[in-house]
């Protein structure tokens, strides 16, 4: 569940800073969180449970959720509802689905997910503000994200972006 969490709020500090700043730093911003998380991910797992490889899953599960959300659309308020709902079914697939877990996807869609993003959106203001990378002029801001994560890839394909 966590997982799916941190691939939601990676695609929506992706999506934020598209909007904002040039593809060279957004792409700079996504690979830089998206090590992060995978590093502590890791680490946690390896408290928890052990020796074992966990990073390549994780990050494996980031470029699939990545793509899977770029099918959705963002506007300046928040993610579509196709994006929140799809967030939902995930977090209630990761906790596994029977009547009893029906409540978790309109809670993530509802409370969850709008709490994230209000979250996530001032942490990408403060973080941009305080380096100095908004674009200064608004008329070339985006007025929605494009779909999609600008090509960028955590793992093995050519051409992209690789998380390391």
């Amino acid at each position: 569940m966590i997982s799916e969490y941190c691939a939601f709020a990676l695609q929506l500090v992706d999506r934020l800073a598209h909007r904002r700043v040039d593809d060279e730093a957004r792409a700079t911003l996504v690979v830089a969180l998206g090590r992060r998380l995978a590093d502590l991910m890791y680490d946690n797992l390896l408290d928890v449970a052990g020796p074992g490889e966990y990073r390549a899953p994780f990050v494996e599960m980031l470029n699939d959720r990545l793509d899977d959300y770029a099918r959705f659309e963002f506007n300046e308020a928040a993610p579509d509802f196709d994006a929140l709902r799809y967030f939902g079914d995930r977090v209630m697939r990761s906790m596994g689905v029977s009547q009893t877990n029906r409540w978790v996807m309109d809670h993530v869609m509802e409370i969850s997910a709008p709490e994230l993003f209000e979250k996530v959106s001032g942490s990408v203001d403060n973080l941009l503000a305080s380096a100095g990378r908004v674009r200064a002029s608004t008329s070339r801001r985006r007025k929605t994200a494009p779909s999609g994560h600008g090509g960028m890839r955590f793992g093995g394909q050519a051409g992209r972006r690789r998380l390391t």
